[in-house]
């Protein structure tokens, strides 16, 4: 079966925010609902330091990409992740600013 890939939609912010997951610069500072519900759409809050650009990938915990997106031309903001495509259970947001990676587990449920 084959991994569908869902666009985000990003809405820029402005202001900080104190960040709960760090390394150099790039923040991922708040996911909320966590745990969602199926249908409900992930906000992932982040602030970045490095660099305009960031990639963002949900992963299975076998380590698969199930989603990604690039964000770029902010500092920080928000990315909102659909979940009605994806199953109950646990995933890894990952963000990447090609300086630093950080990551943060999400649950999924029914």
């Amino acid at each position: 079966m084959a991994i569908s890939q869902q666009p985000f939609e990003i809405k820029k912010t402005t202001g900080s925010v104190a960040g709960t997951t760090e390394q150099n610069g790039l923040s991922i500072t708040s996911i909320a609902p966590n745990p969602a519900e199926n249908g409900e759409e992930l906000i992932v809050s982040y602030t970045d330091e490095n660099s305009p650009r960031i990639n963002l990938e949900v992963l299975d915990l076998l380590g698969r990409v199930v989603a990604k997106q690039s964000l770029s031309g902010s500092s920080g903001g928000e990315a909102d992740i659909p979940t009605r495509t994806l199953n109950a259970g646990a995933y890894i947001i990952r963000m990447n600013d090609g300086v630093s990676t950080v990551t943060k587990r999400v649950e999924i449920i029914r």
